[in-house]
């Protein structure tokens, strides 16, 4: 195990959660980000740890990961935006579309029609959710996983789709069951979808 190059990935990645945490105020009122240090600390921590987790899986050097690590940082991005704002910024995905499918691309040539494809059923599937239900999913939900699905193919965003589908159940249930939460109460969903992309793509 190379834990030299996991403690720079870990480093790595702890800069980068500090940046990202930056960035997400951005796109919001002042307010929501005046949160505690610890907040700030633990979205750092949390993106360092998954850097490091994904130096250590295989022996490819750290710029053949460099899709994986900046699928972290996007997903981390817009899950922020969600939790703090409920939002999903155009500009964030807009500026993933063409680099995180891109990059699969340049690795696996073959598979942009699939990625295409699946992109495009991502979009559709949460679109048509979104029409039908707005109050449940929201438009930015539906852009979100088509960029999700067009980065990680198929198989990918099904099982991370199922993981996260679970993760929201269980998370409304708790609140549900600890009085933090009405019968109407909805959760920012992004943050479930981009834990179980990331959660099968990274361990699979």
């Amino acid at each position: 195990m190379d834990m030299w190059g996991a403690l720079f990935a870990g480093g790595l990645g702890t800069a980068a959660g500090w940046y990202v945490w930056r960035q997400a105020c951005r796109f919001g009122p002042s307010a929501p980000c005046r949160s505690p240090l610890f907040h700030r600390a633990a979205v750092s921590l949390l993106c360092g740890i998954l850097f490091a987790i994904v130096r250590m899986q295989d022996g490819r050097g750290i710029t053949e990961q460099l899709p994986t690590l900046l699928l972290i940082v996007f997903c981390l991005l817009v899950s922020l935006t969600d939790v703090l704002f409920r939002r999903i910024p155009n500009a964030v995905l807009l500026a993933a579309l063409p680099v995180l499918p891109g990059l699969r691309w340049l690795e696996h040539s073959d598979v942009w029609l699939s990625s295409l494809l699946a992109g495009g059923f991502g979009l559709l599937l949460f679109g048509t959710i979104s029409a039908l239900r707005p109050d449940a999913v929201g438009m930015g939900d539906a852009k979100l996983a088509g960029v999700l699905a067009a980065a990680v193919g198929w198989r990918t965003f099904a099982g991370g789709l199922t993981v996260g589908c679970a993760l929201a159940l269980a998370a409304g249930v708790l609140m549900l069951l600890g009085g933090r939460a009405g019968r109407g109460a909805s959760l920012p969903f992004a943050p479930f979808l981009c834990a179980g992309v990331l959660a099968v793509h990274v361990l699979s």
